[in-house]
């Protein structure tokens, strides 16, 4: 999985616009604002058919962008502060620490090969717990 470049634009105080060069499919808001800056991130992964999808940290540090996954990302979902996890096509659970851009970590992965996550929701009770949907199967 690749990264395109970032590309946002400040309107206000309360409005960026982010224009990518692929289409999108999957989004989630930082629960937390950037220690950096006064400002709340948000996550968006591509929509491409093909092995190669993006997944792009949108904030006001052009400097984050993340390799992870072989096939498209389906579904992305913040937990706490600076930890992200995504799903994908090649049937992975990875999570992400932005204090370590250069590693993720592969939480689960699909009990069948091949068969893709579609959806993924962090326990906002007790972060230690996810669940995940796979896809044309009736358990969660």
């Amino acid at each position: 999985m690749e990264n395109s470049t970032q590309e946002s634009h400040l309107r206000s105080d309360t409005s960026i616009t982010y224009e990518s060069p692929y289409p999108l499919y999957a989004m989630a808001f930082s629960s937390s604002p950037s220690t950096h800056h006064n400002h709340h991130r948000i996550t968006v992964g591509s929509f491409i058919e093909d092995y190669n999808n993006r997944i792009d940290i949108l904030s006001f540090d052009l400097e984050t962008q993340l390799i992870a996954h072989d096939k498209e990302v389906y579904d992305i979902a913040w937990g706490e502060v600076r930890v992200f996890a995504s799903v994908s096509a090649d049937g992975s659970v990875r999570i992400f620490d932005l204090r370590n851009k250069e590693h993720s970590t592969i939480s689960y992965e699909s009990p069948q090969p091949d068969t893709p996550l579609l959806r993924l929701a962090w326990n906002k009770q007790d972060l230690r717990y996810m669940a995940t949907i796979l896809k044309d199967k009736k358990k969660t």
